[in-house]
């Protein structure tokens, strides 16, 4: 089961991953309001079921509370792959200097979860790996011990990475990975993690999948994102999934909704078998389907 952005967020936040200042806004008043509150120019994002939000329109910049306002405007009646969002993020715009990438994911065919990372981030973890195979270190790692800070230490200092960079990274690394054990995620992934010019870090993006088999395990945490038991999320394609405040009922027409987006999941399991290895592609086409998903009541969500 796919999660939305603003979950990934909630969930990396209980964590104690660093993230940009920000919230959800169900319309284009909210996003004003939250503007203002931020202080500060922001980005705004498209919530979709989808990828390829950029290249679509989803996401746009604001400098004042009256321009995203109208931002948030265009990307709530903007449908992506036949999808209208549930909502849009608002975030403090972060003055990025480098870009990382960090991934924990499942290896089917070593039977253990492994922690990828790289120097290069922002980029399919796949291409990278491809066309960079000396910026991806990768190391496999049991679920029978603790995961500790020095063997992300080590990992992530096999790229060169020292001093407070290295420590900062690790931090974040070994929070990830017990995101990951703790909510039995088969794929937990920050891409782009951001180096603010400031020398400190915040999650810039990020992605979430937990085993469907665990979700009776994790009904409290699901209940406090707003998840029914019964609401499900089919994810036959690769897509990157994303979700803040609305829920998906069993009875919206794009519950078991498909996409053809590049999987962020598809790519870092790829790179966890083999660096090497490029996996097929699914030329399928989505379903022709255009609604907005069901809207909680709820009010906005802030994650700091």
């Amino acid at each position: 089961m796919r999660f939305y952005e603003f979950e990934c967020k909630l969930l990396l936040a209980k964590q104690g991953v660093p993230l940009p200042h920000g919230g959800t806004a169900n319309t284009p008043g909210e996003a004003r309001r939250l503007t203002a509150e931020l202080g500060g120019p922001v980005v705004l994002k498209s919530q979709v079921l989808s990828g390829g939000r950029m290249k679509a329109g989803g996401v746009k910049f604001a400098d004042t509370p009256e321009e995203a306002e109208l931002a948030a405007a265009e990307i709530l009646a903007l449908p992506i792959r036949d999808q209208l969002p549930v909502c849009v993020s608002v975030e403090t715009k972060a003055s990025v200097a480098k870009e990382y990438y960090l991934g924990v994911t499942y290896d089917a065919l070593a039977k253990k979860p492994v922690m990828i990372f790289s120097d290069m981030g922002g980029i399919d973890i796949e291409q990278v790996a491809e066309e960079h195979p000396d910026h991806v270190a990768k190391r496999h790692f049991s679920t029978l011990v603790p995961y500790t800070d020095f063997r992300a230490k080590e990992l992530i200092a096999s790229l060169g990475i020292t001093g407070g960079e290295l420590t900062a990274l690790t931090g974040v690394a070994t929070r990830l990975v017990r995101l990951f054990q703790q909510y039995d995620m088969t794929l937990a992934e920050i891409n782009p993690l951001g180096q603010l010019e400031d020398g400190s870090f915040v999650v810039l993006d990020c992605h979430l999948d937990m085993e469907d088999e665990a979700r009776d395990r994790h009904l409290a945490v699901l209940g406090e994102l707003g998840i029914s038991p019964d609401e499900t999320r089919r994810q036959t394609l690769r897509f990157v999934a994303h979700r803040w405040t609305p829920s998906i009922t069993a009875a919206s027409p794009v519950a078991s909704l498909s996409s053809t987006a590049t999987s962020a999941s598809s790519s870092a399991r790829a790179v966890a078998r083999s660096p090497s290895s490029t996996p097929s592609r699914s030329t399928a086409a989505a379903p022709r389907t255009t609604a907005r998903l069901a809207a909680t009541p709820a009010s906005r969500r802030r994650w700091s």
